[in-house]
C-alpha cells in the first residue's frame, strides 16, 4: 500500500457533480493507492435490510480482474441471514480483513473461509464498510495474494475516511429528491465564504450558536485542506463527519466561478424510541452499529464525553441498565429508513 492523500479522498466523497455510476469509480481511483495490495480495488453501493437482505445499487472496479468483482458481489448478496446480520448490522468493524474477521466473527467464519477461494489468486482481502444506521452504505474491497496485517494507525485513518464516504453517499441520496429550485444551492441551510463569513442562512441555521459553530467548522475544514493537509491525522481530526451534529459542508461555485461553502443537514435517519431526544437517538443508533464513543463522536462532530452523556440519558429514559441492553433494543427495533425520525 502506497502513501496517499486521504483529504483528496474526503474531498471526492463530497463531490456531487456526477451520478453514482460516475462517482463510485472516481472514489475507487483516488482510494486505490492507499488500499491496493497489488490486485486492484472493487466497490459497490448497497442497501441492507434485516429481512430483505442485501441490495446492490451499483458496482465498479479499478485495476481488478472482473471475475473477482462478480464473485464479490454475488458472495455478499447470497450470504445467509446470520452472516448478513454480522456483516451489515451487528458487526463493529469498519476496516478489516477476511482473515481477521474469520477469527473475530464466529457466525461468519465459514463464509469468510470460502469467499476468497472463489478466485485462486485471492488469499486475503482488505475491506472497508462505510455505512450508517439507515442501512445504506458502500464497500471497498482490495484482494491480496497473501495474509494482510493492518496497522492501528491505518485502521483509524480509514475509519475516519469511511465516515465521510457514508456522509457523501447520504448527501447524494438526499439530492435525488431535492426540489428543482431550492432557496439555497444544494438544498442547504447556510452559505459561507471559504473564510467562514456567513452569506445567507435559512431559519434553522440563524441561531447564533449554530452560526458560530458552523463558521468555526468551515475554517477547520479549510485548514484541513490547506496548511494541515501534510499532517494526515491532524487534517482528519479537523474535518469531522458532521458539524453541530447535523450538517455536512460542501463546496459550491457560482456562475462567476467563486467558491462558497454550503452547510446542509445530513444526519442519518435513526430508529425512533419515542422517549429519546434527537441527539440521544442519533448517538444510540451509531452505537448499535458497534461504534465506540470516540468513533461516534467523530461521526456526529461532538466529544466522546458528550456521546457518553447522551447514551447515559438514553439508558435512563428507557429503563435500561447497560449499554448492551440499549444496543439490543435498537437492533430489535428494525425500523425502516423511510419511517425513521431525523
Amino acid at each position: 500500500m502506497k502513501k496517499i492523500d486521504l483529504i483528496d479522498v474526503v474531498e471526492t466523497a463530497y463531490d456531487l457533480g456526477d451520478d453514482d455510476e460516475a462517482w463510485l469509480p472516481r472514489m475507487l481511483e483516488v482510494s486505490r493507492a492507499g488500499l491496493d495490495s497489488g490486485q486492484g480495488l472493487f466497490g459497490f453501493l448497497y442497501f441492507a435490510d434485516r429481512q430483505a437482505g442485501l441490495q446492490v445499487h451499483c458496482a465498479a472496479m479499478d485495476g481488478l480482474d472482473p471475475d473477482i468483482l462478480t464473485a464479490a458481489v454475488a458472495t455478499n448478496v447470497a450470504a445467509p441471514p446470520d452472516v448478513m446480520r454480522e456483516l451489515f448490522f451487528d458487526y463493529a468493524r469498519t476496516v478489516g480483513t477476511y482473515r481477521q474477521m474469520q477469527r473475530e466473527v464466529p457466525a461468519a467464519a465459514d463464509f469468510f473461509a470460502a469467499a476468497p477461494e472463489k478466485h485462486a489468486s485471492v488469499v486475503d482481502l482488505v475491506a472497508l464498510n462505510a455505512r450508517d444506521p439507515s442501512g445504506h452504505g458502500l464497500i471497498f474491497g482490495a484482494p491480496a495474494s497473501e495474509d494482510v496485517n493492518l496497522r492501528p494507525r491505518f485502521v483509524q485513518r480509514w475509519q475516519r475516511v469511511a465516515t465521510h464516504l457514508a456522509a457523501g453517499y447520504r448527501l447524494r441520496r438526499a439530492l435525488v429528491n431535492l426540489d428543482t429550485a431550492p432557496a439555497v444551492p444544494l438544498g442547504g441551510d447556510a452559505v459561507f465564504d471559504p473564510g467562514g463569513a456567513l452569506k445567507h442562512a435559512e431559519p434553522d441555521a440563524k441561531d447564533r450558536s449554530v452560526r458560530e459553530k458552523l463558521k468555526d467548522a468551515v475554517k477547520r475544514v479549510d485548514r484541513a485542506r490547506s496548511t494541515a493537509r501534510k499532517d494526515t491525522d491532524e487534517a482528519l481530526a479537523l474535518w469531522q463527519g458532521l458539524s453541530c451534529g447535523r450538517y455536512s459542508l460542501v463546496d459550491w461555485f457560482d456562475a462567476d466561478g467563486r467558491r462558497f461553502v454550503i452547510a446542509r443537514k445530513n444526519d442519518s435517519p435513526t430508529p425512533d424510541p419515542r422517549a429519546l431526544s434527537m441527539k440521544e437517538r442519533q448517538v444510540s443508533a451509531w452505537v448499535a452499529l458497534g461504534q465506540t464513543n470516540k468513533q461516534v463522536g467523530y461521526e456526529v462532530g461532538i466529544a466522546a464525553s458528550t456521546v457518553a452523556y447522551h447514551l447515559a440519558r438514553a439508558q435512563r429514559k428507557l429503563g435500561l441498565q447497560t449499554r448492551g441492553q440499549l444496543v439490543a433494543l435498537l437492533r430489535a427495533a428494525n425500523v425502516e429508513p423511510d419511517k425513521a425520525v431525523h
